[in-house]
């Protein structure tokens, strides 16, 4: 308190009225004005800005009043404003995943397929709006000495549009051959399942014929067997009765005289080249 009195009674005693007073633009702070040579030059603290000493704490020791083993929080992200000024963000679709659409409703069916037999009643083939072809009869039995055979191939349904079908042979215990190379104890020409045994229908024609020929030898043989079957269709579908047919080559009664006289007179002329001796 005297250091206080003693700087303000050394301030100098103006008039701020008299002519020879002079002010500064800027008036400095009270803490930093001139004062006389005889006054200290030492900075009086300012009283609020003056703070107890902190106390020494070692790097090791965790600070006072501070949990251990705490995360950091997470930081919310701040809310979005849609000004009138702005139109509102589109979503990204490759960074926010769309839920799919709900299903469809299933559909009725567009039409009705009705199951139509070649015979009469019901049957299982699947083509009732469409041409069909089939074999009308499931075996057919023949002779050897018939020559030839002609399986007939019916189409019903649609007939006002062509038709193409594949009709070829395989054999069961009849032997088939080509017609090129004819082998030897052949029973039949085979047809081959490829273009040269297409069977063309033309518009509006519902039947044609499967010829296959038959060989014809003198040679007794017993009962033989061959199959002929449709395939590729090419317009329409193939009916499943009947889809294939068998055919039997009944044995001939004449082909069992003429193979025992051919038998004797083999025989004989065995007899009369060799030499007989008499002893």
């Amino acid at each position: 308190m005297p250091r206080l009195l003693q700087l303000v009674l050394s301030l100098p005693l103006t008039d701020p009225h008299s002519p020879n007073h002079k002010t500064s633009r800027h008036p400095r702070h009270p803490d930093t004005r001139r004062t006389s040579s005889t006054a200290p030059t030492t900075p009086i603290p300012h009283p609020i800005t003056t703070q107890p000493p902190r106390p020494h704490t070692t790097p090791s020791s965790p600070p006072p009043n501070v949990p251990t083993n705490t995360t950091p929080p997470t930081p919310t992200p701040p809310p979005a404003h849609n000004t009138p000024n702005r139109p509102p963000r589109r979503l990204d679709p490759y960074r926010n995943p769309l839920t799919p659409p709900p299903p469809p409703p299933p559909l009725a069916p567009c039409c009705h397929r009705e199951q139509v037999a070649f015979g009469g009643g019901k049957s299982e083939s699947p083509w009732a709006s469409q041409s069909t072809v089939f074999i009308p009869s499931a075996v057919y039995n023949i002779e050897e000495d018939i020559g030839e055979l002609f399986v007939p191939v019916r189409r019903s349904g649609d007939v006002s549009q062509e038709l193409m079908v594949v009709c070829y042979t395989h054999q069961v215990t009849a032997t088939g051959t080509v017609p090129t190379t004819v082998l030897s104890y052949s029973d039949y020409i085979s047809r081959a399942e490829d273009h040269h045994s297409l069977l063309r229908f033309d518009r509006g024609e519902e039947e044609k014929a499967c010829r296959v020929l038959i060989i014809d030898d003198s040679l007794y043989e017993d009962e033989e067997s061959f199959n002929v079957s449709l395939s590729t269709p090419m317009g329409g579908g193939v009916g499943r009765r009947y889809s294939s047919t068998r055919v039997n080559i009944v044995p001939d009664m004449d082909d069992g005289k003429t193979r025992f006289i051919h038998l004797f007179m083999n025989c004989t002329n065995v007899l009369r080249k060799s030499p007989v001796s008499a002893e």
